[in-house]
C-alpha cells in the first residue's frame, strides 16, 4: 500500500480527525497539552500505530494548558492506495 506522511502545528484547542494509520503527538511548546483527557507535557511524544491496513478514525480533543507557548505537532501516516504497483 501506498502512503503520504502529513505534519501540521497547531496552537489553539480543537479537534482532529485521525483518518489515518498511524498518528504521533509532539508537544513543542512550553505548555501542557490534552490530548482525549491524556496529559503530555513539552517535548512529550505519543503515538498511536495501526497494523497494516487499518485507519484511525478518532476524533482527538486537544487542550492547551497553562501559560507559554501553545504547539502541537501533529505527523500522520495516511494511505494513498492498496495497490503496491502504483
Amino acid at each position: 500500500m501506498k502512503y503520504v506522511i502529513q505534519t501540521e502545528t497547531i496552537t489553539i484547542n480543537k479537534n482532529v480527525d485521525a483518518g489515518c494509520n498511524a498518528i504521533i503527538f509532539t508537544n513543542r511548546g512550553t505548555t501542557t497539552v490534552l490530548i482525549n483527557g491524556q496529559t503530555l507535557l513539552a517535548n512529550e511524544s505519543m503515538a498511536n500505530n495501526g497494523l497494516p491496513g487499518e485507519i484511525d478514525v478518532t476524533r482527538y480533543d486537544i487542550v492547551f494548558s497553562g501559560a507559554g507557548t501553545n504547539a502541537l505537532n501533529i505527523r500522520r501516516k495516511i494511505y494513498v492506495s492498496q495497490d503496491f504497483r502504483n
